[in-house]
Parts: structure tokens; sequence; C-alpha cells
């Protein structure tokens, strides 16, 4: 399985528009890996993970070809993640394609509730799926988990190709202490984490968001139980410019990749092509 990481900021951004910081600041000057847009993944060719507002920017910096995604798996309804009026640009006047099954859009009732909202031709078809269901998404076999992030009833994915097993753990802080037991009673492996780490280098309780240190704790909680093992890749990703402060001086792209490769794990960056 192969998966390319078209944006790794949470909502404001790094650098955030509006933002002096010295984080902001550093990344303006630096550039490079430094620069981030709000998080989305796509799969292989065929799976996208998130469709946000910076889908236009990914579409241009990443030269994907849209028309072969098949599925869409939507995390929640905060809008760095879902812009369901965009797929209006699938069909009608939008766009001249050869498509001819619709794109499957996977999501929560209030993500359905968006999609419902938006007037206008989509090449699409929305489903409604929760927590601890199983569902076949073209060639993958995706599990969901319930996430724990603010108000939102945002979800988790398990993404399996059948070989290679991917857990798409983004916008959330430590799990409820039941999706830990249906993981470890479905006795599931993941062979890669991509792990949300917004609070970056912040003291945090683990909750709507991680920090390195709750990734620290989730990632040993899953090896404690057998579902990833030392060998696992996991990679941080999801970023905000106000978790990237150490000992009072901001964290460069380079310096973070540094620090937690100590403990075992990566960063990503804007660009990423990952294969495993």
């Amino acid at each position: 399985m192969q998966f390319k990481i078209f944006g790794t900021a949470a909502y404001e951004r790094i650098p955030a528009m509006f933002c002096q910081c010295a984080v902001c600041e550093q990344a303006r000057k630096l550039g490079g890996k430094n620069m981030r847009s709000q998080a989305q993944v796509l799969v292989n060719e065929d799976l996208l993970v998130d469709f946000g507002q910076d889908n236009y920017l990914h579409y241009l910096s990443s030269g994907a070809d849209y028309t072969k995604i098949k599925n869409l798996l939507v995390t929640h309804t905060h809008q760095d993640h879902f812009m369901p009026d965009e797929l209006r640009m699938t069909t009608g006047g939008m766009a001249k394609n050869d498509i001819t099954e619709p794109i499957g859009v996977w999501g929560t009732q209030a993500c359905a509730d968006m999609y419902a909202a938006v007037e206008g031709n989509k090449l699409c078809e929305m489903h409604v799926v929760a927590p601890y269901d199983t569902f076949q998404a073209g060639r993958y076999t995706v599990t969901v988990l319930p996430a724990n992030h603010s108000d939102v009833n945002a979800i988790l994915f398990i993404i399996s190709d059948g070989q290679k097993t991917l857990l798409y753990n983004n916008d959330t802080g430590y799990w409820p202490d039941e999706a830990y037991e249906f993981v470890a009673q479905k006795k599931i492996k993941f062979d890669c984490v991509l792990s949300d780490c917004t609070f970056g280098f912040l003291d945090r309780p683990g909750r709507s968001h991680m920090s390195i240190d709750n990734n620290k704790v989730h990632r040993q909680r899953l090896l404690d139980m057998g579902a990833v093992t030392e060998d696992t890749p996991w990679i941080v990703t999801h970023f905000s410019h106000n978790g990237m402060i150490k000992d009072g001086k901001p964290v460069s792209a380079e310096e973070l990749e540094q620090y937690v490769a100590t403990f075992g794990m990566l960063t990503a960056h804007d660009g990423l092509v990952f294969s495993f």
C-alpha cells in the first residue's frame, strides 16, 4: 500500500495567515517542509481521506489525477476536513470526464446532512457509517472507530487492501476504552499508523487532539495489546503552530523529525509519499 500526504496541518495551517508568532515567522523564513496545508491523504490513486478547504491547492501541488478517485472517507464535519459543496465539481457544467460510476462518500450522519444540503449535481453516492461498522469501499475493507474530538462525532478509519492495514488516527485524543477493547478483541494488526499530533510539545490530557507525549502513550497501549510492533511505522501529522514551541523556542520541521525519531516515530510533511 502507498499513500501520499497532501497536507499535514490543523485548521489554521503553518504559517497561519494572520499570525506573527515565532513558529509562523520561522516557517515563512525557512519554507520547504515547514510550510503545511490542511490535512488530507490519498491512498494509492483511488481512495481519498477528507475533503477540506485546501482541496484545489492539493490538486495543483500533488499532480494527482482526481478522476481516478473511487471513494472518499470523511472523518468529520469541520471545514478543514469536509467541504461537500466542492463535490459539485465532479459533474454537470463544472467538469467533462469519462467517470461512469459515482464516487462513494463515506461519513457520519452529520456529514450526510451537510452533503444533502448542497444544491446541484454531484457525481457521488453518500453512505452513512458509524463506529464499529465495517464496509467495502472498492478494493478496500474499512472499519470505523470512534474518535475523541471536541463536540463533533468524528470517526477514524482502519483501511485494509487485503495485504496491508493502515490506521488513520487523525483528529482524536485517546480513544474511548471500548475502542481499544474492540481492536484487541478483533486482534487487528496495523502495518502503518498515521496519527494526530496537533498539540506537539504542549502538555495536554489527550482530549480532542494528541501531543507528542500523547502519541507515546497511545502507541505503547497498542504495542501492549499487539496491534503494532516496534517496527510498525508510526507517522505523526496534523500539526498546529501552537504546539511547535519547545523550551520557549520555535521548532523547525527538521528539529521535529529528529526529536520524534528518538521515540521510534516518523514525521509527516506535505507531499510525503510513503509505501509499506
